[in-house]
């Protein structure tokens, strides 16, 4: 087979016997150019199911939640979220970050699993869900005592 395109995108397909002289008169009237061969892989991939759409969304966004929560605690001067929520659970003097953390931690979470919840249940449409727009909407840290 071989494959064009037209000023639209549209893909054809001619099989290989079709004479050169035919091709020729088709890629002349429809104005096509040849896909390139990332074109060619990317229209000949197996479209991903609903199923795998949604797991790779949530794979993505959570990698993209734990980036964050991981930046902004290491900006606070730990390791990561676990480090500064683990002063939470005895008495030192960053309890009470570590309680902040923890807390804004699970507000995120909930508010993630949440989203990722619509999604599945069709409430958000999966193909139409920007994870960069949807990450602005994500609960901030506040710091302690908020």
């Amino acid at each position: 087979m071989r494959y064009y395109k037209d000023k639209n995108s549209e893909i054809y397909a001619y099989e290989d016997d079709l004479s050169d002289e035919e091709l020729a008169k088709s890629i002349k009237r429809l104005s096509l150019t040849p896909l390139t061969q990332k074109e060619l892989e990317k229209f000949l991939a197996p479209k991903p199911t609903r199923e795998e759409k949604i797991e790779r969304l949530k794979q993505e966004f959570l990698a993209r939640v734990d980036a964050t929560l991981n930046t902004t605690a290491h900006a606070h001067g730990y390791d990561n979220i676990n480090t500064a929520v683990s002063y939470a659970g005895y008495e030192n003097k960053f309890q009470a970050e570590g309680i902040s953390f923890g807390k804004w931690r699970s507000k995120v979470y909930e508010w993630g699993y949440g989203l990722l919840e619509k999604i599945m249940k069709g409430e958000l449409d999966i193909d139409k869900t920007n994870i960069d727009e949807v990450l602005q909407a994500m609960p901030a840290y506040q710091g302690v005592g908020k």
